[in-house]
């Protein structure tokens, strides 16, 4: 999880010239909250507009302003740009990332991933054209084009990916479990086993948290970096995993 929220007032990178960044197109405050003229909300005229939002982000993010290109894109076009400036594209959310989706008849959406729940749920700031400045939700992936949990989004919605944010690389949730495995050493595994061992005490309650803690550090999951025969036991490769993703939403791979 990363530290998201709405920008500050005269915050450049989410404001364009004179005195801002951004090369977005000026946001659009909804009807009756604005005058008759189109108009970006006072102090961040960017906004709302998800690319000027969430490319915004991107440049605030990595303290630069090397990204402007992509602004100038819809959505529908912003990963083509994005590889044409060299970022990593993904299908996987990853975490500071911003996701894409197309839209048919229109421009599309994007966003910034907030927070990877599991594998199946991720929360993401958005900036809402004709709409919330800033907004929050939880999306799960449902058929692949992660828009359950979205109230307005709709079947002509169709997800293309994620462009990695490389501000965040280093990210533990933007880590697969080998990747992470990898580049553990034995004194972090032992660590990281012995505080499994003690939080999983500490959760009577959360029973699923509590086992998956408990059966993962019994089979050795989380040292079990060089297979030790148990890579290839399905019952270990799933409680490994289980490991991972509850170790994830409990803030414990620190």
């Amino acid at each position: 999880m990363i530290e998201i929220k709405r920008p500050a007032a005269g915050n450049p990178y989410y404001n364009g010239r004179p005195g801002g960044f951004s090369e977005c197109i000026v946001g659009n405050v909804p009807k009756g909250v604005r005058p008759a003229k189109r108009t970006g909300a006072p102090g961040l005229d960017r906004l709302p507009n998800c690319v000027g939002y969430a490319v915004g982000f991107l440049n605030e993010s990595n303290s630069c302003r090397k990204f402007t290109m992509i602004g100038s894109r819809p959505p529908y076009a912003m990963i083509a740009e994005a590889e044409r400036e060299g970022l990593e594209v993904t299908e996987r959310p990853t975490v500071g990332g911003l996701m894409i989706w197309s839209k048919n008849g229109a421009s599309g959406h994007c966003c910034v991933v907030k927070e990877i729940l599991d594998d199946e749920t991720v929360v993401t700031a958005d900036s809402e054209w004709n709409g919330l400045v800033y907004a929050e939700y939880t999306r799960r992936k449902g058929e692949g084009d992660w828009r359950s949990g979205c109230y307005w989004m709709n079947t002509a919605y169709h997800y293309r990916g994620c462009i990695k944010n490389p501000a965040f690389e280093n990210e533990v949730e933007n880590m697969t479990i080998d990747e992470f495995i990898e580049k553990m050493t034995p004194e972090q595994a032992y660590k990281l086993e012995e505080k499994a061992r003690q939080y999983a005490k500490t959760l009577p309650v959360d029973r699923y948290a509590e086992d998956a803690c408990r059966q993962a550090v019994e089979v050795g999951a989380a040292a079990d970096g060089n297979g030790d025969g148990m890579a290839d036991a399905p019952r270990a490769s799933m409680l490994r995993e289980e490991f991972f993703v509850v170790l994830k939403r409990l803030g414990l791979l620190q």
